[in-house]
């Protein structure tokens, strides 16, 4: 029975030649428009919700008043985290993340990257990342220690083991303390270095000038989820 269906089929098939193509054409490329919008949809909705915490992670944004209007910013002042951690028992945990705009020496050769961050220890608390090499709990303790990402790694190490090794970057020598894996393309903040950050500032008017010019995006996490917050 189905045999003789296919039969059938195919040689109306071959009999309305055009007209099947047509219909072939046709539905290959609405099959095909739907997988790709499921896809894009599917990506954009992923957005960093490999972050195990990501019901309990937010972002302090601030707003810069103008005599027009007030203009949105994402960061906020240095000093804020601590101030959070120490005030708000409903917070367990914050980090600040910072640019850094690195001149990375090797062999001679000089590079410019992008996405090289100043964070704090607790970053590792907060955000989620596989660590290849190295220790969550360590690897930003100490000045002058920066994680690299894979990515980073082949760059510049190839398949040597990264940990111990030492970086020359804006005439520092940083010392690589931990490798993590490539985080995925859809991430909110594309990372390829992690520094220990120095954010201590104990002169009142560069207080000022870090809270006005330097500021830094400050995450935090909650012990009780605030729903009329906006959730990373």
């Amino acid at each position: 029975m189905i045999k003789n269906y296919l039969k059938i089929a195919w040689r109306n098939l071959l009999r309305n030649k055009s007209f099947s193509l047509i219909n072939i054409l046709g539905l290959s490329i609405g099959i095909t428009t739907c997988l790709l919008i499921f896809l894009y949809v599917q990506y954009e909705l992923g957005y960093d919700r490999y972050h195990t915490k990501k019901d309990r992670i937010l972002r302090i944004s601030a707003s810069f008043k103008t005599p027009d209007s007030d203009v949105p910013l994402a960061k906020s002042p240095i000093l804020l985290a601590e101030e959070l951690r120490r005030d708000y028992p409903e917070i367990e945990s914050a980090f600040r993340l910072q640019d850094y705009h690195p001149i990375v020496k090797s062999g001679g050769d000089l590079f410019d990257e992008d996405d090289f961050y100043s964070t704090d220890s607790t970053i590792f608390s907060i955000f989620d990342f596989k660590f290849k090499e190295g220790s969550p709990q360590t690897c930003l303790q100490a000045p002058n220690s920066i994680v690299l990402t894979e990515r980073m790694v082949k760059k510049y190490f190839g398949k040597q083991r990264a940990v111990g090794k030492v970086m020359v970057i804006n005439n520092k020598n940083l010392t690589v303390t931990a490798v993590i894996a490539d985080p995925p393309s859809n991430s909110d903040i594309k990372i390829n270095a992690l520094l220990a950050g120095n954010f201590s500032v104990t002169d009142f008017s560069k207080v000022i000038l870090a809270s006005i010019t330097d500021g830094s995006k400050t995450y935090f996490k909650v012990n009780i989820v605030d729903n009329k917050r906006t959730v990373i």
